[in-house]
């Protein structure tokens, strides 16, 4: 499915049975990096954060309202300090539920991590 998705994005356009490799590379050279460095070695380049891309489905912040943003930052706040109180390490209980090991969690997963860590 993400194979046909990225081949009809890079479909040639003087054969449909091809694929424009060139355009393909390009776009992907400039996820990491700025195009063209190799011929400018002394260019400035920015930190990789800035070239890092939003997650599909995840909020853009600079539409969120004020108030959400505040919410957001408080409750993350509340949540460090209480990992930090009680000195839980949670990586554990993530590595034990993650057999792809891709350090990522379903939302399956968190809820139920949430109910086993939660005081009786």
């Amino acid at each position: 499915m993400q194979m046909n998705t990225i081949s009809d994005a890079y479909i040639s356009p003087h054969d449909s049975n091809m694929v424009n490799w060139m355009k393909f590379v390009n776009d992907i050279d400039s996820v990491f990096t700025l195009p063209k460095l190799e011929k400018q070695p002394l260019t400035r380049v920015l930190p990789q954060e800035t070239y890092k891309q939003p997650k599909p489905g995840t909020v853009d912040w600079s539409t969120a309202s004020e108030e959400m943003q505040e919410n957001y930052e408080n409750s993350m706040s509340i949540l460090r300090r209480k990992i930090q109180e009680r000195r839980m390490l949670l990586l554990p209980d993530f590595l034990a539920f993650d057999k792809s090991h891709r350090l990522q969690s379903s939302h399956h997963l968190l809820v139920g991590l949430q109910s086993s860590t939660r005081p009786q």
